[in-house]
Parts: C-alpha cells; structure tokens; sequence
C-alpha cells in the first residue's frame, strides 16, 4: 500500500494545483457517495458517505453531509455556503454554516474554505483549504478539521487530485491522511474517483477509496 501512495504522490508532485471554496451556479448541482475501504490489519474500519450541493441563488448554496464526523461517528449536518466578497477574480473565500447531528448529538458545524484555480503548462488546476468545527451543543465539546486538496484537470475526462485530511476530536490525538486519487468520467455527467488513504499521523490505518460524482 505504501508503495503504490508513493508512486501515486511521485505523480502528482509536478502538477500545480480548484474544490471546496467554489458555490454552485443556481439551479445546478452536485452530488458523491464515497466509500473507504480499509484494511483491517492496519487499524482501521470501512466507512461511506453521501454528500449533496444545490445552488438556489447566486450567492448562496445549500447541502447535506451524511457519514463519519471528526471522532469517526456517524453524522447528519444540513448546510448553507455563502460567498465573502466578490465571486469574481482568483481568489474565492466562502462561509460554511451547518447543524445536524454527531452521534445522536445536536451539532453546529461552523467553517471558513478558501479555493483558488490556476492554469498552468500541464492543464487547468486548484488549490482549496477547508476548515471547521464540530460543536457538540450538548456537552460543548469541539472536534476540529482542516483538509487541503491539490488537483488538475488533465483533459476533458480525468481529474488529478491529492488531499490531506486532518482533526483533532476530543480525547484523541490529532491524525492526518494522504489520499491522492484520480477520477475519470465514465458518462454524461457522471464521474468515477478511484484512490488509495493513508494514516501517517495519529495511526496507520490504510485502504482504498471510491467514489461516484453526479453533475446536475
């Protein structure tokens, strides 16, 4: 497994770096279900998600996360992403507001995301840093995340992408994963995102990803 993130990594390394920070046209969407397929022996567990983005208006976009929080508990957050400042120009700035539930608990989901896209010799490319805190409304308690996403459009039909996934939950040491990953498109608006992650900070737990993208 390490060997084949290494080599993944070694791919990517000469792409410059668009996602997270960028609201949905109105009227449009999106939508992925993702699985993690972990090796057991390397201390993890298999865990899924669905994910949604609608855009109602110009400057607002609402959705919905379903699957595992910072602390690895299931969740169910309802959110809305507004703009800060202008959408025009390099730089995109966006607010995030979401509240649900972290296993079984009320949880508001404050976040900050910053995305800038770039050309460059090897294709179209960006760079997005989200942010956020998972506040339990119960006991006040706070988990933390922070996830960097490098990615490329190689042509029209593959997608290169490396993220860091990094938090902190309560009573646990901070992690961090690499999942470097490449995604194609397989139809009229649908894409398929295959990957490996890795724990290289907080464990070791490995796997593969994958996940299906819908454009609507």
């Amino acid at each position: 497994m390490r060997k084949i993130l290494l080599a993944i990594c070694i791919w990517l390394v000469p792409a410059t770096a668009p996602a997270g920070a960028w609201l949905r046209d109105k009227g449009t969407g999106f939508f992925s279900t993702s699985a993690y397929l972990i090796d057991p022996n390397s201390g993890g567990n298999h865990y899924a998600g669905i994910y949604m983005e609608y855009g109602v208006a110009a400057r607002l976009t609402l959705g919905l996360d379903l699957g595992r929080g910072v602390s690895g508990n299931g969740k169910t957050i309802g959110f809305l992403k507004l703009p800060i400042g202008s959408l025009m120009g390099p730089h995109h700035i966006v607010l995030d507001l979401g509240f649900g539930e972290i296993a079984g608990n009320p949880t508001f989901r404050p976040g900050l995301s910053y995305g800038r896209g770039f050309s460059g010799r090897l294709g179209d490319g960006w760079v997005s840093l989200e942010t956020a805190i998972e506040l339990n409304l119960r006991d006040k308690t706070s988990d933390y995340k922070a996830d960097l996403t490098i990615g490329l459009n190689r042509d029209d039909r593959h997608k290169l992408m490396l993220q860091f996934q990094s938090g902190k939950a309560v009573g646990d040491p901070p992690f961090l994963r690499m999942v470097p990953s490449v995604t194609r498109s397989i139809g009229k608006d649908w894409l398929l995102e295959l990957g490996v992650t890795q724990e290289v900070i907080g464990g070791n737990a490995s796997g593969l990803k994958i996940s299906l993208w819908r454009y609507f």
